[in-house]
């Protein structure tokens, strides 16, 4: 399924729009790959959110480019962790594409070609140049026919402009299952569960990706900050911190499901950071070179997006190694954060 999985970390640049790092082996089809990032970042003296996030997309056999649409602190430091995925020949079908800049609408439509929506999932990154983008202006993203891919805001952006970068992978048929659905969470609540349509045959089979919107109930970015574990073959769990939620702050996950069946193997670890920058969980031994990492993660601490109170310590990077994932943050603060990979 898999052809190769390539790996490597840059710090980006502290006032550019964009940057680049080099995949060491020039791929075989950019056309077959796709890349998934992590970031973690530190500095700032208006340290805004808009600074912080960066889309990433293939430009070349040989490198990624990566783009936010706000430089207006040069202080605000990022490091970047990447994974690029090329799939087999005959193994996956893949569409790439970027949402226009600042476009219209709740949801917002991107026509694609017609795929099998019960063995496809769609993996994005997103950048703002808005400083709150927990508040309704982070998207979630699926299909909503066979020919759409359907990106969903807690209403219609106001005010400045937002992109993203979007792979859809089709799986070759016989491969995988993949079912969607939604879980929402509200007020004061800080764990739900939901399930998938129809059971899994095992957790250990069975991958998910998640993507989430909502109102936060102010703009503390942790409100909006959640984790989704398979915690039995019939249930989800999405949890989120319990520090500074409450009235009005309401969400939507969006989940995706990948079932393999072609004995690919999945593993669930727990990152606890308590009063730590890292956390290494172990992982059963894996090839690197056919493994990658897909988290989600909270931080429980009131960071704001204001000048004087940010959230740089609410981003993580996720690196994998042979026998265990390295969690990284900016500081040991806050005091406690968890993370499911």
């Amino acid at each position: 399924m898999i052809a190769t999985v390539q790996r490597g970390s840059k710090a980006l640049s502290t006032s550019a729009l964009t940057d680049t790092d080099t995949i060491p082996v020039a791929l075989s089809d950019t056309a077959l790959a796709i890349v998934l990032v992590s970031f973690r970042t530190s500095g700032g003296t208006s340290n805004r959110t808009k600074r912080r996030l960066w889309n990433a997309k293939i430009t070349s056999t040989t490198q990624i480019t990566f783009e936010r649409l706000d430089n207006g602190d040069s202080n605000v430091a990022t490091t970047v962790c990447w994974e690029v995925i090329e799939f087999a020949s005959g193994e996956a079908a893949v569409q790439k594409n970027a949402t226009a800049e600042n476009p219209t609408g709740d949801p917002l439509d991107v026509t694609i070609s017609t795929v099998a929506t019960d063995r496809a999932v769609v993996f994005f990154s997103f950048a703002t140049n808005q400083d709150a983008p927990v508040d309704g202006n982070r998207p979630t993203a699926h299909f909503s026919s066979t020919t759409n891919l359907q990106f969903d805001f807690h209403g219609t952006p106001s005010s400045g402009y937002w992109k993203a970068f979007w792979s859809v992978v089709e799986f070759a048929s016989g491969d995988v299952t993949v079912q969607t659905g939604t879980i929402s969470i509200s007020g004061t609540t800080t764990s739900t569960t939901g399930s998938p349509g129809t059971n899994f045959a095992s957790t250990t089979a069975t991958a998910l990706v998640l993507s989430y919107r909502g109102n936060a109930g102010s703009s503390i970015y942790q409100r909006g900050l959640m984790r989704l574990r398979a915690t039995g073959v019939g249930t989800l769990t999405l949890d989120r911190t319990s520090g500074q939620i409450g009235s009005g702050s309401d969400e939507v996950a969006r989940w995706h499901s990948i079932e393999f069946l072609d004995g690919t193997v999945c593993q669930y670890v727990d990152a606890d950071m308590v009063g730590a920058s890292s956390a290494t969980p172990s992982i059963t031994t894996v090839d690197t070179a056919r493994a990658c990492v897909l988290a989600s993660g909270w931080f429980n601490a009131r960071r704001e997006h204001s000048a004087s109170q940010e959230e740089p310590e609410s981003f993580a990077t996720y690196a994998l190694g042979a026998s265990a994932v390295t969690v990284t943050r900016t500081s040991s603060e806050p005091a406690r954060a968890r993370s499911a990979t």
